[in-house]
């Protein structure tokens, strides 16, 4: 495979805005010397000013119609589009972007990658963009239009002089005479300016801005005119101005009651600046660290769930690649390769645990934060605070994938290693692959040089959109992918839309109007910092890995049998090696740091609630059973062992952190027993949410798929249930009153819309490579449901 290549300049004629023509052949000739990059004389700056000033006015001109068009025929025009066919669209977008490109990654150095047909001949992103560029002056998008260039950003100047001593002048009102005005010779040692009313920008960025939103400007005034048709421009500004829209019906995804994460990044650049939306980031994040605190609970509780950690995680370690010329794991020895994997297992759960933790905590203070009365001054310093974690978190995932990329199971089999390559990395394909496989495979390799995506947001932010479009739309991509990478895709795009967030705040009017270039803060992350000192014996630590090796033997957990006498004993085996395993990790810290289990680590799993094991064995034959006695409920998570492990849900398990109660939840024996369903599906926890309602009224569609996720087999010959369609476990979730979102990778995010249903959201990680919930993971799907929000088997009846 061929090295991905990021130049530090663009190809010849590639910054012709996705194929519209610069019709100045001066200003195609002045950006291409400005990309240069060089020291600039004086003629330089005259160019720079006669040009500036003529894209200055164009804009307000442009902004002036637009403006005047939205505010009167916004309604009439939100109509007439979504009245048209896809093939009309596209002819009216042609008609008004004659080059426009047919997807979004025909070239990574176009300014406006956004604008292509597969986005916008969709119903409502041609709708958003022409909503938020009518109503909000051009300044609003001017700090923010080179976030969403991508690989076309103006490298920083070389000549310092001129990047200092001549900058361009945004300014609040559209003001023809006074937007995109140069101001020369400027003390080269003075910050750029920056008021409520204008802010500056060094000449070579502001003249690519000014540039860029001119042909925005023209090409949305264009269309509003062909949607128009039978109005001219003073007839249609004529007419008396009418109340906004709403815009919230915009903002939805095209399904109702489902959204995209993918929809939210496609229509961030049209809004630019008005995209921030710092509530619902903490909701991602907040469900991020439920979804971490689950993982860590069950690798303490569930031994099959640390078997199937270990056996995921070995399946992408290197000594199981072709070919492999003598890589180090392979080298080590059983048992020190055995500790190696634990190592790493451990040590990303709980760093990630804490790394969630901390931005959840400090987003939570978001609200407050951004009151009136807290200075921009003490907002910027915390915000830094965020933006340095998530910096962290991102670097840590981010090499994780590169990792998991190289060595995944699905991806190693199409590929060999090259005998002679000491560093052992895998050059040669097995076989050929089409386009889509290949332009994937040249994403991922971005991620195999750390320093290049790690150090560049704007290439993490191509290559995720990149990753997410191929996986969504060519099932060869998606099934080329494990499902520890597409769950490490997910965390890493949550981060990414956390920094690219950050970005626009910090680049929004009113953060640019403080003056704190010369701040110098120091970021204090004591809390984190502290745990990864306490963390930091882990790397030197010999794990008892006798205690769970052989895993198939000591790890063995046969809770899909019936229950019996040895099925018992083999179960509780299992939960004394794991009880006995964390004991020697907690007792080593203990030696080590003075502290057995860290608060962080402590509280995830204190706020579970009590660890479940396996009740002794009893023997019913020789006990009188008493119909309806109420006995104590044993947990007994589903073992991934017996199942095909493609079809594995790749996520983990969401949890609510409760106040634990003393007394632990019991339940009756149902007349139903004997036909193999109980309809009161008991809590896998010691508390139960008090918010949820005692019935549920659903379709006959819905009520099948919760009562297969809570479905309990009393009878030992009672047939288990089918698998469920993912598709309908969505829909079910859609009718019980939650809104539905996909994010990147294989998470989907589920939010209630209504408080009497649940008060917090809920991810799940859609199965693959199939679409089938198998039936053991549908009853895990149950049992957390049951842990979050409480909800039982009788709960949901027929309407």
């Amino acid at each position: 495979m061929t090295e991905p290549e990021f130049p530090t300049l663009p190809p010849e004629g590639a910054l012709a805005l996705s194929g519209l023509l610069i019709e100045s052949i001066g200003l195609k000739e002045l950006m291409s010397e400005l990309y240069e990059n060089k020291t600039f004389p004086p003629s330089t700056i005259d160019r720079i000013e006669h040009h500036a000033e003529q894209l200055g006015r164009s804009v307000c001109e442009n902004f002036r119609i637009l403006n005047g068009i939205v505010q009167r025929h916004e309604e009439l025009i939100r109509k007439r589009w979504i009245k048209k066919s896809t093939s009309q669209r596209r002819e009216l977008l042609l008609e008004a972007w004659p080059s426009m490109p047919k997807d979004p990654e025909p070239n990574p150095w176009c300014l406006v990658p956004y604008i292509n047909l597969e986005i916008l001949t969709k119903a409502k992103p041609l709708l958003i963009f022409i909503n938020a560029r009518g109503r909000h002056a051009p300044w609003s998008f001017a700090g923010t239009e080179e976030q969403f260039y991508l690989l076309a950003r103006m490298s920083p100047c070389v000549d310092q002089a001129f990047c200092k001593g001549t900058t361009i002048h945004f300014t609040r009102h559209p003001d023809p005479s006074t937007f995109g005005r140069v101001e020369r010779d400027r003390n080269p040692h003075e910050h750029y300016r920056a008021t409520e009313d204008y802010f500056e920008m060094c000449a070579r960025t502001g003249i690519q801005t000014l540039h860029l939103q001119d042909s925005i400007l023209g090409f949305l005034v264009k269309c509003a005119k062909s949607l128009l048709h039978d109005m001219t421009v003073p007839q249609m500004l004529a007419c008396a101005v009418r109340p906004e829209p709403q815009v919230s019906e915009l903002l939805d995804g095209d399904n109702v009651g489902h959204t995209s994460f993918s929809h939210i990044l496609m229509t961030a650049p049209f809004r630019g600046w008005h995209s921030l939306n710092f509530e619902k980031l903490q909701g991602y994040i907040a469900a991020s660290l439920d979804m971490q605190q689950e993982h860590v609970w069950a690798l303490h509780e569930d031994p099959s769930y640390l078997a199937d950690t270990i056996q995921e995680y070995e399946s992408h370690a290197p000594h199981k690649s072709n070919n492999t010329p003598g890589a180090t794991w392979q080298a080590l020895s059983k048992k020190a390769y055995r500790n190696l994997i634990i190592t790493v297992i451990v040590d990303e759960a709980y760093c990630m645990l804490a790394g969630w933790q901390e931005l959840n905590t400090r987003f939570s203070a978001f609200d407050k934060l951004f009151r009136e009365g807290i200075s921009i001054h003490d907002q910027l310093h915390a915000v830094g605070e965020v933006e340095h974690i998530a910096e962290w978190m991102k670097d840590c995932l981010a090499k994780k994938i590169g990792d998991a990329y190289f060595f995944s199971p699905n991806i190693r089999r199409l590929m060999k290693r090259d005998p002679e390559d000491e560093s052992g990395l895998f050059v040669t394909p097995i076989g050929s692959f089409t386009k889509a496989q290949d332009s994937l495979l040249k994403f991922f390799e971005a991620y195999q040089k750390p320093t290049t995506v790690l150090n560049n947001r704007a290439i993490l932010s191509y290559t995720l959109e990149g990753i997410d479009r191929l996986v969504q739309t060519h099932p060869e991509c998606r099934a080329m992918l494990s499902g520890r990478l597409l769950s490490l895709l997910t965390d890493v795009s949550v981060l990414g839309e956390c920094l690219r967030q950050i970005d626009l705040w910090q680049k929004s009017p009113e953060v640019k109007a403080c003056d704190h270039s010369g701040c110098k803060y120091i970021y204090k992350t004591e809390g984190l910092e502290h745990f990864l000192d306490w963390l930091q014996p882990l790397k030197d630590y010999s794990f008892p890995t006798d205690d769970i090796h052989p895993i198939q033997e000591k790890l063995y957990y046969p809770v899909h049998k019936r229950r019996t006498r040895e099925s018992v004993n083999e179960m509780q085996k299992a939960e004394s090696n794991l009880d006995k395993f964390w004991a020697s990790v907690n007792a080593m810290f203990k030696d080590k740091t003075g502290i057995a289990q860290h608060r962080i680590i402590r509280e995830c799993l204190e706020g579970g609630g009590k660890m479940q094991r396996t009740e002794p064995w009893v023997d019913r034959d020789a006990q009188k059973v008493v119909k309806n006695k109420s006995l104590e409920y044993e947990y007994q998570p589903f073992s991934r062992m017996i199942h095909n492990r493609e079809l594995q849900i790749t996520g983990t398990f969401d949890k609510m952190s409760v106040e634990e109660k003393s007394k632990t939840k019991t339940r009756g024996i149902t007349d139903q027993a004997s036909e193999g369903v109980a309809e009161n599906s008991p809590v896998a926890n010691d508390c139960v949410p008090n918010q949820t309602p005692t019935t549920i009224l659903v379709d006959q569609r819905t009520y099948k798929v919760f009562k297969t996720l809570f479905y309990i087999p009393t009878s030992e010959t009672g047939d288990l249930p089918k698998a469920v369609k993912w598709n309908d476990f969505k829909r079910a979730m859609v009718r019980v009153g939650f809104a539905v979102e996909k994010l990147q990778g294989s998470a989907w995010q589920f939010s209630p819309g209504d408080a009497s249903i649940a008060e917090r959201s809920i991810q799940f990680h859609e199965p693959h490579p199939e679409n089938d919930i198998p039936y053991v993971m549908a009853k895990r799907f149950g049992r957390r449901l049951a842990r979050v929000y409480g909800w039982r088997g009788d709960m949901f009846q027929l309407a």
